[in-house]
């Protein structure tokens, strides 16, 4: 297997993801595509209802290096014998908005969006060293606010991301937001439902067909030749994402 090179955009079959251990059922229905699942535990600090989303412990930089956060139960372990070169962030995550959106930024190369002000530091000093633009976004909750959905392609609801990412020349979907299931919240967010399997398949949570705008989603991922799977046939569930971090060789 190899390291995902870019953050969230596999190029060949995903075979290693981190997702919520929330929802066990979900993780085997990803694990019986073939993909090795690491399962997040609650991790101490963050607002319960969140305290197992994969994309408020960890930050994908690309390749082989990941940011953690430090109290996440077993993950640095899990991904150091997988040989990520992990690192925890020195500021730990906080019940209270921004301080959980440390590790919760978008990242996709060249641009990282987020609340560029809560950011863990080192996520900050290892992306300006490569030349990423940073892009400040009032919506901290970025990496769970858009699906990425290929290169150069998303899927959002907030309106500052939606016109940060376009003014960037990403092709962007613009849907209503609600409807989707965050218990403790009115809602959730469709990037926190889902995550690229492959570059032609991307996996959801529950079934578009329960979605009040999955068939504009469908329609506008079968035009980027992307394949919906569902891992289960209830509404969607905002877990956190499904993150991609090793691919076939």
């Amino acid at each position: 297997m190899d390291f995902v090179e870019s953050p969230n955009l596999p190029r060949g079959q995903v075979r290693l993801c981190v997702m919520s251990g929330q929802y066990p059922e979900l993780c085997r229905s990803v694990e019986a595509l073939g993909v090795e699942v690491v399962r997040t535990g609650p991790c101490p600090g963050l607002p319960e209802p969140v305290a197992c989303h994969g994309d408020l412990q960890l930050c994908h930089l690309g390749g082989a290096d990941l940011l953690l956060e430090p109290r996440a139960p077993g993950l640095m372990a899990d991904l150091t014998r997988r040989s990520f070169r992990c690192r925890g962030v020195s500021r730990p995550a906080g019940s209270v908005y921004p301080e959980d959106v440390r590790l919760g930024m978008l990242l996709l190369a060249p641009f990282c969006f987020g609340e560029m002000g809560a950011a863990a530091a080192e996520a900050v000093d290892f992306l300006r060293r490569r030349d990423w633009e940073l892009v400040h976004s009032r919506q901290g909750y970025a990496r769970c606010s858009v699906a990425v959905a290929g290169e150069g392609g998303c899927i959002t609801a907030d309106p500052t991301l939606y016109g940060l990412l376009r003014e960037r020349g990403v092709d962007c979907l613009r849907i209503a937001p609600g409807d989707i299931r965050l218990p403790g919240y009115d809602t959730g967010f469709l990037g926190g439902c889902c995550g690229l399997l492959a570059p032609d398949r991307m996996a959801f949570t529950g079934s578009l067909a329960r979605y009040r705008e999955g068939e504009r989603v469908a329609d506008w991922l079968r035009k980027r030749g992307i394949a919906p799977v569902f891992l289960s046939d209830g509404p969607l569930i905002d877990i956190g994402g499904i993150l991609p971090l090793m691919e076939e060789r």
